[in-house]
This record gives structure tokens, C-alpha cells and sequence, in this order.
């Protein structure tokens, strides 16, 4: 399955590709191009846990955790360390268990947040979660802040309290669905579309101007 690639001639009956739509519908209309029934109302996972009994797996030292996932696949995405830094140490002055996610990759990222913050080193769990063992803490969490990348949409799918950090993409086309946008506040956001999937960070946006809720 794949969209429509000129360069690639067996690919011309493919639907077309456009980031000019929420991702939901995005992704939904390629399924449907190849017969694939899909609902954009079955977006949550809450219901999963309820079947299965939350056969999710759980992490001991994070149940009820602030989970913070201080990375994303592409550094365009990234919030500056410094502000994950200062919002962790305000979480955990109001007395949240601050948990930090992260890929292995990203490892050396999350370990200065830790330190500047404080944290015992059970806190980071950069590159220990799979993706079962990741779902199970988010499903599980207190509250989450991410930047756009798959932990953002696991707690919107989980039905999660959701702070998001994003610039290089408009929150109204990768974040929650329109229905549930009062669940996401934005700490920030920029439109800087060409820089989605640069190797190197954007500038950050003034969060005096900028940073608002996203909501009704």
C-alpha cells in the first residue's frame, strides 16, 4: 500500500499524498484506496483495556506517572531541553512523579534533563520501552507531554491529559481529532512545514505570544 509516486510508474492508481488534511483522514483514505474499511470515530484505545482487562504491561516505578517524552524521530521536532528541564522541575514541585521517555537514540538527551532536574535514575526510561511497555505507562499516566510524535498519540488515543509541543506542524492536522481538541493545550507552536523533517531544530517561538490552549 502506498500513495501515488511519479517517479515510480506502478504507483499511478494510487490515491495522492497531501499534508492539506488531519492525518486520521490522511492515512484513512489510503486504506479505503486499497479497500480497507476505516471509521474515523474508532480512534481510542480505552475501549482496548476494557476487553482485555489492561493486558497492557505495567511499570512498576511509573503507574499514575507524569510521563515527559523528551524526543522525537526527527530534531526539527525536538523542544529545547532547557524547557523540558524547567517543566519538569515545576511538575515535580506540584508534586507529580516525573517519568522521561525517549528512544535510545535520545538517551543522552533525557539523562540532562534528568540531571538538571534531579531525578533518581529509575526516572529515565529512555530506550528500556517497547511499544506494549510504552502504551502501558501512557495508558497509565497522570498526565503527558510530548512533542508530535507517537507518544503524543497514544495519550490522545488513550484518552490521556495531553500537553503537546510542537512547531513543525500545525496541531489541527497531527493532534487530536477536532472533537477532542479541549483534551491537548499546546505549551507552543509554529508552522515551519519545511522544517518537519530537518535534522536540526527549529527556532524556537516566543511562548509570551505564542504558547495557548487549543481548544473550544
Amino acid at each position: 500500500m502506498t500513495y501515488r509516486t511519479p517517479a515510480v510508474a506502478e504507483t499511478r492508481d494510487c490515491p495522492p499524498f497531501t499534508f492539506d488534511e488531519h492525518i486520521l483522514r490522511r492515512w484513512g483514505r489510503l486504506l479505503e484506496a486499497f479497500c480497507v474499511r476505516t471509521d474515523d470515530q474508532d480512534f481510542y484505545l480505552d475501549g482496548y483495556l476494557v476487553r482485555h482487562g489492561d493486558g497492557l504491561p505495567a511499570l512498576d516505578t511509573a503507574s499514575g506517572a507524569t510521563v515527559i517524552h523528551v524526543g522525537a524521530a526527527s530534531p526539527a521536532r525536538h523542544w529545547p531541553m532547557d524547557r523540558w528541564a524547567r517543566t519538569a522541575s515545576w511538575l515535580e514541585a506540584a508534586g507529580h512523579h516525573v517519568v522521561l521517555t525517549a528512544s535510545g537514540a535520545e538517551a543522552q538527551i533525557s539523562a540532562r534533563v534528568r540531571r538538571t532536574v534531579g531525578l533518581a535514575p529509575d526516572r529515565d526510561l529512555a530506550g528500556q520501552t517497547d511499544v506494549l511497555s510504552l502504551a502501558g505507562l501512557i495508558a497509565r499516566a497522570r498526565l503527558v507531554l510530548s512533542t508530535d510524535t507517537g507518544p503524543a498519540h497514544l495519550a490522545a488515543a488513550f484518552r490521556r491529559t495531553l500537553h503537546y509541543a510542537v512547531w513543525a506542524s500545525a496541531p489541527t492536522l497531527v493532534g487530536p481529532p477536532a472533537r477532542e481538541r479541549n483534551q491537548c493545550v499546546h505549551l507552543a507552536w509554529q508552522l515551519r512545514r519545511s522544517l518537519l523533517f530537518a535534522t536540526r531544530p527549529g527556532i524556537a517561538p516566543d511562548l509570551g505570544r505564542r504558547g495557548h490552549r487549543h481548544g473550544a
